[in-house]
């Protein structure tokens, strides 16, 4: 999965998950910061499904004809592995 992300998403949200990037700082709206969210079934974020179809209206295209299913699946047990555990911290920290 980190493999995938590092080749397909960093350029957007950074290596770091921060979307702080200097491309990601020509997107509008941002890139999302993978550390500031938390992926909770409970907040309908389900980063998969965001993944496969992407979101409109924003600049995450939608992934399900470059990646395959296990591919996707691989990218996002790393984003909930990393950057969630992240998000965690933080707001533990509040």
């Amino acid at each position: 999965g980190e493999h995938l992300y590092q080749k397909n998403c960093a350029f957007r949200h950074a290596a770091d998950g921060i979307g702080r990037n200097w491309i990601g700082s020509f997107l509008e709206p941002n890139a999302t910061d993978l550390t500031s969210v938390q992926f909770d079934a409970k907040d309908n974020i389900k980063p998969a499904a965001i993944i496969h179809e992407g979101i409109d209206e924003t600049s995450m295209p939608a992934w399900k004809n470059v990646l395959s299913a296990p591919d996707t699946d691989a990218v996002t047990t790393y984003i909930v592995r990393v950057f969630a555990h992240t998000a965690d911290l933080q707001a533990q920290r509040r």
